[in-house]
């Protein structure tokens, strides 16, 4: 088609992992012209995939979303469960009970059969009667629910590509309130140096040095989720590898390291989700040193 005009572009994203889903947008639907557009068609390509999207006044977007992408959930507003520890009494159940006990004490010298047979009766008077009219009686404390495998992996992993995210930003301040969405207020000084210090080469005389993060490969999440929680906290096992380049007088280095770490991710009713504990496990260097070019 002669008149078939089109315009090709290429996206390059600033971001430690290729993005989970991408939105397109035409909102330019001209009606002065003597043919008016009535679509705009998207041919949309990445390394592992090939999409045509159109594009019409009444469906101006379309969602991309990678194929394998790994789900990413809001921290703060995956609540976990809470109620109050109670439990449903009816009236009609202990007044069976006490007439059960109190002729089983009545008739205690008749033997251990009349005894064991008033006590019977009673539970099961009480047993029926357990559904009329319950009144709740507070055990004190919380009976929490955790979010589920899938749903704590999805968050613990949200919470962590945010950490190394939060580096993109310039100025310090900027990577502390990035920072401040995944970490408990008492790392985000400790992890801000530690990412930092991962990538860093110990040169003597190199009085400039640059540490850039080019790439975080998630590799495994383990959660691990109590049965009975005393607080709405879980742990997790994860393990990654973080892809990077070090440079220092006019060249650089690839830096390329693998990590395994146990993280507490708690629940703050203020904030939301947030790491609030690390042990690191093991961290091994793998890159051969290659420089890179600038």
């Amino acid at each position: 088609d002669e008149n078939l005009e089109f315009v090709q572009i290429i996206a390059t994203y600033g971001v430690k992992s290729p993005p989970g889903a991408i939105e397109f947008n035409w909102s330019r639907y001209d009606t002065e012209d003597e043919f008016p557009l009535e679509s705009a068609f998207l041919v949309f390509s990445t390394l592992d995939d090939f999409q045509i999207f159109e594009m019409r006044e009444d469906s101006p977007s379309q969602l991309w979303t990678r194929p394998g992408a790994r789900p990413s959930v809001d921290p703060e507003e995956v609540r976990p469960g809470m109620q109050p520890r109670q439990i449903g009494l009816s009236p009609f159940s202990l007044f069976a009970l006490l007439i059960g006990f109190g002729a089983a004490a009545k008739f205690r010298r008749q033997g251990a059969a009349v005894v064991l047979g008033c006590v019977l009766v009673g539970g099961a008077g009480a047993f029926a009667a357990s559904t009329v009219a319950p009144i709740e009686v507070s055990l004190g404390g919380e009976e929490i629910e955790l979010p589920d495998e899938e749903t704590a992996t999805a968050l613990f992993e949200t919470l962590h590509r945010n950490i190394y995210r939060a580096f993109d930003y310039k100025s310090e301040s900027d990577v502390y309130d990035a920072l401040d969405r995944s970490l408990a207020p008492e790392l985000i000084g400790t992890v801000y140096g530690e990412i930092y210090a991962s990538l860093r080469m110990e040169l003597e005389f190199a009085e400039t040095l640059r540490c850039e993060i080019r790439s975080v490969k998630v590799l495994e999440t383990i959660p691990e989720l109590p049965e009975s929680p005393t607080e709405a906290a879980f742990d997790v096992v994860a393990g990654w590898e973080v892809i990077g380049t070090v440079r220092h007088w006019g060249h650089g280095h690839w830096r390329t390291n693998r990590y395994s770490a146990r993280y507490r991710v708690r629940w703050a009713e203020e904030d939301g989700w947030r790491i609030g504990a690390v042990e690191v496990l093991d961290q091994e260097r793998l890159d051969d040193g290659r420089e890179v070019a600038l």
